[in-house]
């Protein structure tokens, strides 16, 4: 299963549509400081952090 994670709720739910569909797991974080978080405990394939 490819790992997803996403800091933008937007983004995340139009991503979770089409992704999921297709085998994505996908992580949402509230913010970049979150998202560094989680990407420095767990592993990602693909991360999308919007500025």
């Amino acid at each position: 299963m490819t790992k997803l994670l996403i800091d933008d709720a937007y983004i995340h739910e139009l991503v979770r549509l089409f992704l999921e569909k297709e085998g994505f797991e996908i992580s949402e974080a509230e913010d970049g400081v979150q998202a560094v978080t989680k990407l420095e405990i767990e592993k990602f394939d693909i991360a999308i952090l919007m500025s």
